[in-house]
């Protein structure tokens, strides 16, 4: 709420710069362009204060590729505003780093919440690194965007050539037909994930030797709150259960061959069942928790297991999604399948 009224307040106490700002997303419609709006004017507050804050800090430095004269495009990820799950933030982030090559800009990913991108992701082909005390938070030399698309995008750029900055929020999937090509040039796993990655992919049987299925639950078990997702009662979660563990086995019965199915899922109550149900020796499930970065104690360490799951689907045969009528279509598997562009399918039960 807090937000929400800072948000108005700004809009009200500057109307000139309120009808700059609506006009910037004019193209979006009814109550996510509301959405956008405010979520914009409560970034503008914040990064006046940011401003103020780090103008009187004389001990504040500098380091600025003098030899890099190009606009630059920052992907910032400091818990200001919810961001999306793990996937939304990538895809977004190759989205961007896409538009900059094609646009020649600089492109660069400022990541320290709710946890370290750097902690589990480093740059791998293009650094695109900056340390905080590059990020400028003057709204003379710096403007602020939330990205639906590069269409709607046109008019953002166009008014904003000569910004030095440009703090772009993304969670677009235009990149996805060239993602594993981003994807690669951007990243690589940290010698933290590399080892552990290398441990479960020996027991699941090595690269290619396994399935991934994945089951994405939100709060219908009644683990965390999460978008409009709500909890079922006992009996329906009972139900629920059943018919994901009976799709599991489906599965399997076509893969006689192969001896492990990775379970990837938000719900450690299922992960738990689908890892110790005796009918189900064959599904291996990693013993850390899990959980959404934006919501499920996030930067508590659950991100870990996200990245790792990421990762092994990723390295598996093909990647499957179960999915009912009212489990959440996620695009966590297809995006990790797309990373080596495995083979990905939707299954409906």
């Amino acid at each position: 709420m807090q937000k929400f009224f800072l948000s108005v307040i700004n809009m009200v106490l500057q109307p000139i710069r309120t009808l700059e700002i609506i006009n910037l997303y004019k193209k979006l419609n009814g109550r996510y362009r509301l959405t956008i709006i405010l979520a914009h004017s409560f970034k503008e507050v914040i990064y006046r204060k940011k401003f103020a804050a780090k103008k009187s800090n004389k001990n504040s430095a500098q380091n600025v590729d003098i030899k890099d004269t190009r606009q630059v495009i920052i992907n910032i990820h400091n818990g200001l505003l919810h961001s999306g799950g793990l996937t939304d933030r990538l895809k977004g982030m190759c989205t961007l780093y896409m538009f900059s090559k094609k646009q020649n800009y600089k492109f660069q990913i400022f990541f320290n919440s709710p946890f370290n991108l750097e902690k589990y992701l480093l740059p791998n082909v293009y650094d695109w690194t900056v340390s905080e005390n590059i990020l400028s938070y003057n709204l003379k030399t710096t403007a602020i965007y939330i990205w639906e698309n590069e269409l709607l995008a046109r008019n953002f750029f166009q008014l904003n050539k000569d910004k030095e900055q440009l703090h772009i929020d993304c969670n677009s999937g235009e990149c996805f037909q060239n993602y594993s090509e981003l994807f690669h040039e951007l990243f690589k796993p940290s010698l933290l994930l590399t080892t552990e990655l290398k441990l479960h992919t020996q027991r699941l049987g090595g690269y290619g030797n396994y399935i991934s299925i994945t089951l994405r639950f939100q709060n219908l078990m009644g683990e965390f709150k999460e978008g409009k997702s709500t909890s079922l009662d006992e009996k329906e979660c009972s139900m629920l259960i059943n018919n994901c563990l009976v799709g599991i086995n489906e599965i399997k019965m076509k893969y006689k061959n192969i001896d492990k199915i990775l379970i990837t899922s938000d719900s450690n109550i299922f992960r738990e069942i689908a890892a110790n149900s005796y009918s189900y020796i064959y599904t291996y499930v990693l013993p850390e928790e899990t959980g959404h970065i934006d919501y499920a104690d996030a930067g508590k360490g659950k991100e870990f297991t996200a990245f790792l799951d990421m990762f092994l689907i990723a390295k598996a045969k093909k990647a499957y999604q179960i999915k009912s009528s009212v489990m959440y279509n996620s695009d966590f598997p297809s995006m990790a399948a797309k990373i080596n562009d495995v083979p990905y399918e939707l299954i409906l039960i």
